[in-house]
């Protein structure tokens, strides 16, 4: 049996804290709106552009290709990411906002 400094258990304890908060903070702030559901009604979803720093996870997750880079930068600096489906082809799964880490895909309306 090893044991374990007291000091160390308390920063063990602290990650996985501060690791649970962070998925309840997601969980949260990802709204996936199903009261909206209605019969031709698109899915789609909203950036907060000033939350994205520009990692681009979400592009390389979408299952449809719906996320591209734009050619706006936000007040970072960064040329954030737009979500474009003219074709009504979203899923509306929350993959992308699961995937990024800034918690930049703040709604997820499934349509």
């Amino acid at each position: 049996m090893y044991r374990i400094n007291g000091n160390i258990a308390k920063i063990l304890t602290n990650i996985i804290t501060i690791v649970n908060f962070r998925l309840h903070l997601l969980e949260l702030s990802v709204t996936i709106n199903k009261d909206s559901y209605e019969r031709g009604k698109m899915s789609r979803i909203v950036i907060d552009e000033n939350k994205c720093k520009a990692c681009y996870l979400c592009i390389k997750e979408c299952p449809k290709n719906l996320i591209q880079i734009s050619s706006k930068t936000n007040s970072l600096g960064n040329h954030v990411v737009e979500f474009n489906d003219p074709e009504g082809k979203c899923l509306g799964c929350a993959m992308c906002a699961k995937r990024c880490p800034d918690m930049a895909i703040t709604e997820v309306y499934r349509g």
